[in-house]
């Protein structure tokens, strides 16, 4: 029964699968791998002939695609060795047989670059970025906390290789590129967008008024690192905010040294200062506004200031507030008194983030939780800071400091330390009694990124030959170092773009997604 039900199971097969695909499907399917196969070798022909003895003229745009199509159609073992060889081929093919394959390869390639021009251009002007991430998330931006109805977006990055690895926890430590990505990704999520310029598009209204960015440099041991912000500027300068029109304070310089920055209120670009020595004119004289920076209340001239990015460190303050994270920050903001006349200091952290210079004018909270300080030293000493590798972002101020709180918790626990002391109640005054934000999870929505995602370096969604066009520059070999915005093309982390992360790069290739997908 078998052998005669096998037989009649497979023409029964063979014709449902003639009906399916039908003989046209196949001839195109023959004649689609065929001409790839073609394709890829006049690429190849064209690469080498054109490339020479430079390797440096891999970055030309055309070679980056003739290389892309080469490797697709005839795989990474082919090109590579056929690379390594370069020097010999290019002679070997100045000669009239040679020349005449390479007009091919040219008219082969030039074809695909006009393709992929007018592909870039129709999708709005590819360009590649100075370094790489995940695709965006498909979040609406719904305004404010606030307008939201009290649903508080909060983007959490992390990437695990923003740190070098060393025992060091200063700004020199961390790796641009990967706090880059962090910052760049986790403001893409909060807003909603799939360009970090349309996330700052949606953050700053105006990108003709002046935007105030406020750090905590006060410790030395623990601060906001200079690595963090920059791409904080850069995202405001896509925005078309005047480079004059940034200022990036805090209370002191202690730290200024350790964390990247050099002040400069005065200067014609970006300007750095500190409200005690009154750089953008310093602190006014209203002690029922808790004698607050000048600049965000209109007593500044020239330094009045709209918009306030908040970029506090991830650190506990035993004894104090029991953490200090971003609505501490603003101590500093503020002239600082911990030993106010009335009330305990929750309540007047909570205080100075309800005034309407500090409420209303704050656009974005930034944690740098790039390292943690889970037990607080007022001084150099890094012994109790712990890397974490995570950027934190939302428009909540409370939100940020209850993650942030969580955070130090769990490294406390994990050094056998107790949890935070006191108990950080400004945390649950600002969320019950101020109404500043939510303290509760259940009314936040959590955007957890793991990063980096490797091989999309056009944060596009897909691995194709966009991204590959990036890649090929990339390529140092082995121990042959990261060239900048190389880091998302170091699939094995090791500190290079060689073979092996060619490999890898091909396995996750997905080729354009369509609708998204």
């Amino acid at each position: 029964m078998a052998r005669t039900h096998l037989p009649h199971h497979r023409d029964r097969h063979r014709e449902h699968h003639q009906h399916r695909y039908g003989r046209l499907h196949g001839f195109a399917q023959r004649w689609f791998l065929t001409n790839s196969i073609v394709a890829g070798i006049f690429a190849l022909v064209w690469l080498i002939l054109r490339s020479g003895s430079k390797p440096s003229r891999f970055a030309y745009p055309c070679q980056q695609v003739a290389m892309s199509a080469a490797s697709l159609a005839l795989g990474v073992p082919v090109v590579s060795a056929v690379i390594s060889a370069t020097r010999r081929l290019a002679v070997a093919l100045r000669t009239p047989p040679g020349i005449t394959v390479a007009a091919l390869g040219l008219v082969c390639t030039s074809g695909l670059c006009i393709c992929f021009t007018r592909s870039g251009t129709q999708a709005g002007g590819y360009e590649p970025l100075p370094l790489a991430g995940p695709t965006a998330f498909s979040v609406e931006h719904r305004g404010s906390a606030r307008e939201r109805g009290g649903l508080s977006r909060v983007a959490i990055a992390h990437h695990p290789g923003a740190h070098d690895g060393s025992s060091g926890r200063d700004n020199v430590h961390l790796i641009d590129d990967a706090v880059k990505m962090m910052v760049d990704e986790a403001v893409k999520a909060f807003a909603g967008t799939s360009t970090i310029v349309e996330a700052w598009e949606q953050i700053i209204p105006d990108p003709e008024k002046k935007v105030a960015i406020k750090i905590n440099c006060q410790i030395e041991g623990i601060f906001t690192k200079a690595k963090v912000v920059w791409p904080i500027v850069d995202g405001l300068i896509a925005r078309g905010v005047p480079l004059e029109n940034i200022l990036v304070y805090d209370r002191t310089d202690n730290a200024f040294s350790y964390a990247g920055f050099v002040r400069d209120p005065d200067g014609a670009g970006l300007r750095v200062g500190i409200l005690q020595g009154y750089d953008f004119g310093g602190y006014s004289a209203h002690a029922d506004q808790y004698y607050i920076a000048k600049m965000l209340i209109g007593e500044a001239g020239e330094y009045d200031c709209d918009y306030l990015i908040n970029v506090p460190v991830c650190k506990a303050l035993d004894g104090y507030s029991g953490v200090t994270l971003s609505m501490k920050n603003h101590y500093g903001t503020c002239s600082p008194n911990h030993g106010d006349a009335e009330g305990s200091i929750h309540e007047h952290i909570c205080m100075r983030n309800a005034l309407p210079a500090i409420r209303d004018k704050t656009r974005l909270v930034v944690l740098d939780a790039c390292y943690c300080e889970y037990k607080w030293y007022n001084g150099r000493d890094q012994t109790w800071v712990d890397v974490v590798d995570k950027i934190i972002v939302s428009d909540d101020p409370v939100a940020v400091d209850y993650h942030g709180w969580q955070i130090i918790e769990e490294l406390r626990s994990a050094h056998d330390f107790p949890p935070c002391s006191p108990y950080p109640y400004a945390i649950d005054y600002a969320a019950d009694v101020y109404g500043l934000g939510t303290n509760d999870p259940d009314q936040m929505e959590i955007i957890e990124l793991e990063l980096p995602r490797f091989g999309d370096s056009d944060r596009d969604g897909d691995v194709d030959l966009a991204d590959f066009a990036v890649f090929a520059p990339c390529m140092t070999g082995p121990d042959g170092g990261l060239l900048p915005g190389c880091t998302i093309f170091d699939f094995g982390q090791d500190g290079d773009s060689d073979a092996e992360d060619f490999a890898e790069f091909q396995a996750v290739f997905t080729g354009p997604a369509v609708d998204g997908r």
